[in-house]
């Protein structure tokens, strides 16, 4: 049998494609986190780059250190059509959130509670939400208190030595320049300095 002109000219082009689709495959049948330089996209929330974000990188960087990171905002609604996309290769989010085609796993269980003191001349022994609704309340906006926590998260980091500049861009900033502008407008002093300055009391 003889090929025709034009699967002749099909086979070329195909044979590229097949080529690569199979590359892929033994590719992710043989993955080396320690050799991989895939770059990976993670959709994270707000509270998700506090808590995750720092601990990803630290982990990217002991078990896969020629890997990239890059990290999207997480959209709900757009979510599905995401991962079923590729567009993105994973997402962390509420458990009510994922899309009923992914796979999940479940990383934790988040409780919240509420301080009183005991001798609050209101409050009995058992706090109502009515009788907490009532009651004048201490709190933040949430833009100001994902502030105070990167503050935080950058001080039990720049505690380890780690350097300014990985300090600022794990956190999510920017620019270094803005981390360190923000820095120096809580604490009263730079980065660099903080730990240097013996009169400085953290609360």
């Amino acid at each position: 049998m003889t090929a025709t002109f034009f699967a002749d000219q099909l086979y070329g082009k195909f044979r590229h494609a097949l080529s690569g689709i199979e590359t892929a495959i033994e590719t992710a049948r043989t993955f080396d986190p320690s050799n991989s330089t895939r770059r990976f996209r993670l959709a994270l929330s707000d509270m998700g780059e506090l808590y995750f974000l720092a601990r990803i990188v630290e982990a990217l960087r002991e078990k896969a250190p020629f890997a990239e990171l890059d990290v999207v905002m997480l959209d709900l609604e757009q979510l599905g059509e995401w991962l079923n996309a590729g567009k993105v290769d994973a997402a962390i989010s509420g458990r009510g959130h994922s899309p009923l085609s992914s796979a999940g796993e479940l990383l934790f269980r988040e409780h919240y509670v509420c301080l009183a003191s005991l001798d609050h001349p209101r409050l009995g022994s058992d706090l109502t939400l009515e009788a907490y609704l009532a009651e004048r309340r201490i709190g933040f906006h949430f833009t100001e208190w994902r502030q105070r926590a990167r503050l935080m998260r950058a001080l039990e980091l720049l505690s380890a030595d780690i350097s300014v500049t990985t300090v600022a861009f794990e956190l999510g900033y920017e620019t270094v320049s803005a981390f360190i502008a923000l820095f120096r407008r809580h604490f009263g002093v730079t980065p660099g300095r903080y730990f240097q300055a013996p009169d400085l009391v953290a609360v």
